[in-house]
C-alpha cells in the first residue's frame, strides 16, 4: 500500500523521527487547504456562470472534504500530544 492510501494516523505511526512526523503533519493541512480552496475556486467560478448544479456538486465535494478532514483531525492531535510534537 503507498503512503497515499494510508490514513494520516497510519502515516504518523510508522514514521520513525519527529523530523518526518512534521513532514507528514504539514503535507497533510497542505493538502486539506489546497483541496478545499480548489473547490471555493470552482464554487466561484459556478456563481459567476450563475451555474447552479455545478454550485450543488462542489458543495457535495467541500462537505465530504470537510467530514473526511474533521473526523480524522481528533486523531491527528491526539497523535501530536503522544508523540511530544505540539
Amino acid at each position: 500500500m503507498s503512503s497515499r492510501n494510508k490514513s494520516i494516523s497510519q502515516r504518523i505511526r510508522t514514521a520513525g523521527s519527529a523530523e518526518l512526523r512534521s513532514e507528514i503533519y504539514n503535507e497533510w493541512a497542505k493538502h486539506w487547504a489546497s483541496n478545499q480552496m480548489a473547490i471555493i475556486a470552482r464554487m466561484d467560478r459556478a456563481r459567476e456562470n450563475k451555474d447552479w448544479d455545478q454550485i450543488a456538486g462542489n458543495l457535495a465535494q467541500l462537505h465530504a472534504l470537510s467530514v473526511k478532514m474533521f473526523s480524522a483531525l481528533p486523531n491527528v492531535l491526539s497523535l501530536l500530544n503522544d508523540n511530544g510534537d505540539l
